[in-house]
């Protein structure tokens, strides 16, 4: 295991500071830049570790993070795993539990969730929720990448698709 097999079972301040520490050297927090929502993430070439994350996040703090993630960038040699909160309630959640995440993660994931949480206040700003997640396993997917400077269109059926490379 890439965490002690007892941290399922440690204090919650124990807890919340190796969290801390995790977020702080491996943890993203950044802002879409269409919808100004913030997101936290975390990523690993360790799929055990992120897993294991996931887990902590999901069992311990009620944080239910989406699905992980396997990408393999250029000609790196390990694929990067990743998990990723975007729900507004739930990045407050994880806020409220972790507390302070030191660093310039910390600061930035802090102030663009409160300037969402003020957004969703006044009303401003698209804000959806899932009814449903059904696994469907496996699947083929293809990506269409439209040569423009804009990232996000709208396509006839009123769907609202992005240029994945620019994130």
């Amino acid at each position: 295991k890439v965490l002690p097999e007892d941290v399922k079972r440690w204090a919650d301040d124990s807890l919340r500071g190796i969290l801390q520490g995790l977020f702080a050297s491996d943890g993203t927090a950044y802002e879409l830049e269409s919808a100004g929502y913030p997101h936290v993430g975390y990523g690993s070439t360790s799929r055990e570790l992120v897993e294991q994350i996931m887990w902590l996040l999901q069992f311990r703090v009620g944080v239910y993070p989406g699905e992980l993630a396997t990408s393999r960038l250029g000609d790196r040699k390990h694929a990067m795993h990743s998990i990723n909160i975007s729900h507004l309630c739930l990045l407050r959640r994880f806020l409220d539990w972790i507390g302070t995440i030191p660093g310039d993660r910390g600061v930035r994931l802090h102030r663009s969730v409160s300037a969402a949480e003020s957004l969703r206040r006044r009303g401003v700003g698209y804000y959806a929720r899932r009814h449903s997640q059904n696994r469907v396993g496996v699947m083929s997917t293809y990506d269409l990448e439209v040569d423009h400077p804009d990232h996000l269109f709208v396509l006839a059926n009123g769907l609202i698709v992005s240029n994945s490379a620019k994130h």
